[in-house]
């Protein structure tokens, strides 16, 4: 009888029948158990041939596990490690791959992950850009920062489209506040709009809701209101420079109680050379029969960016629950 082999990894087993031969009986199978020792090192281009169902090996080049997971005569090697793989757009592996790979793309800088049948884009939650350094390798649902702007797009499949973002938190008043402020807001924003809910403190039905630019309390503003009170319409302005532009009319402690006010008012950015325009609308219920209702507008007279928005009643304090949120418009 002739020598047979073990079905895995090929060692000799002797036909004790036969003439011993210790070279190729002991010495081959010696030098081939201590070549298969552990996870066999190799390169993920020169996997061993001599394999079977479930050797492990370790590519040094591509810094990941593999296993057989086929035969000993069709092996299908398979990552068993979750390590990111680096590669290329145009490389992207095929084969010996599981669910939930990585894949680092150095061309394009994207990450993606394998779904078990294909390559698909993950999200970048710090893809940081300038509005004028878009990316222009792009995928349909890849979101962008411009650290400029402080602006958030989306890309559609053709353009990116900027996100209507809040600018800062809403600010909901556990106690009694004398004013709101929204500070630090981002320069390059075209406009801010501002919502907001509120109710004073003092003893009147209702009173001026005031607004302030920059922090500037001094005679920087003009403004006109056209406004109705209950039957009666009329336009009021400012009459010349003042400290505050009227944006609204807000319900006082006078008014019957859970009666609120509520309106919106949009800020232009400015720039460089241009005045800070201001425009909005809002309403007020004091009663059953006493209420208000106008549009309002304002200026303010010195050119740069809006970087702060200062809200407060012209004699008393916003109570507890008044809320005031801010957005930022491209």
């Amino acid at each position: 009888m002739a020598d047979t082999f073990t079905p895995n990894i090929g060692a000799i087993i002797a036909d004790l029948n036969d003439v011993f031969n210790f070279g190729a009986h002991v010495e081959a199978n010696f030098t081939l158990f201590d070549s298969l020792m552990g996870a066999v090192d190799c390169l993920s281009t020169a996997r061993p041939t001599v394999t079977y169902k479930g050797q492990i090996v370790y590519e040094h080049d591509s810094l990941r596990y593999a296993q057989n997971t086929g035969t000993k005569a069709s092996p299908v090697w398979t990552y068993m490690s979750h390590a990111a793989i680096t590669g290329t757009s145009s490389s992207r592996p095929t084969s010996g791959l599981s669910a939930g790979e990585l894949l680092f793309e150095t061309d394009t800088q994207y990450l993606l992950s394998y779904t078990g049948s294909s390559w698909r884009h993950q999200s970048f939650c710090n893809y940081s850009v300038t509005s004028s350094s878009h990316p222009s390798s792009v995928f349909t649902g890849l979101e962008i920062y411009e650290s400029d702007t402080g602006l958030s797009a989306v890309y559609n499949g053709s353009n990116f489209m900027y996100q209507v973002a809040q600018a800062a938190p809403t600010q909901t008043l556990g106690t009694t506040t004398a004013s709101v402020t929204f500070s630090g807001l981002p320069t390059g924003v075209n406009a801010f709009k501002v919502r907001w809910s509120a109710r004073c403190s003092d003893a009147n039905a209702a009173e001026q809701f005031k607004v302030q630019l920059n922090g500037a309390v001094g005679s920087s503003y003009i403004w006109e209101v056209n406004q109705a009170n209950n039957t009666t319409v009329a336009a009021t302005t400012s009459a010349g420079a003042s400290t505050f532009i009227q944006m609204g009319t807000v319900t006082a402690a006078s008014a019957t109680a859970d009666y609120w006010a509520s309106g919106e008012f949009t800020v232009d950015n400015g720039g460089a050379s241009q005045f800070p325009n201001v425009q909005g609308t809002a309403a007020a219920f004091a009663t059953t029969t006493n209420m208000w209702c106008g549009v309002y507008s304002g200026l303010y007279a010195v050119a740069g960016s809006v970087t702060s928005i200062t809200m407060f009643g012209a004699t008393g304090s916003f109570i507890a629950g008044s809320q005031f949120s801010i957005y930022a418009l491209q």
